[in-house]
């Protein structure tokens, strides 16, 4: 990611923030579609790979993954 407001870590704690909300709801299972690129900032988080996909959205292929993280 590039931009005035990238490796600032606003989407860390964006994530902190939603693990620690899905956790005090009891949720036990949290699960996105994410980008190639982003593969890695969720794995950071304890999210694991469950599904490659390539869906094509106006004609256009756009590679992503399902990741998935259990309490």
């Amino acid at each position: 990611m590039s931009g005035p407001f990238a490796r600032l870590g606003v989407g860390s704690r964006l994530m902190r923030h939603l693990l620690a909300e899905a956790h005090r709801q009891g949720v036990k299972t949290l699960t996105s579609h994410v980008s190639r690129t982003a593969r890695p900032f969720y794995e950071k988080f304890g999210f694991s790979v469950v599904e490659h996909r390539s869906p094509t959205v106006g004609g256009i292929v756009i590679p992503n993954v399902v990741m998935r993280r259990s309490a």
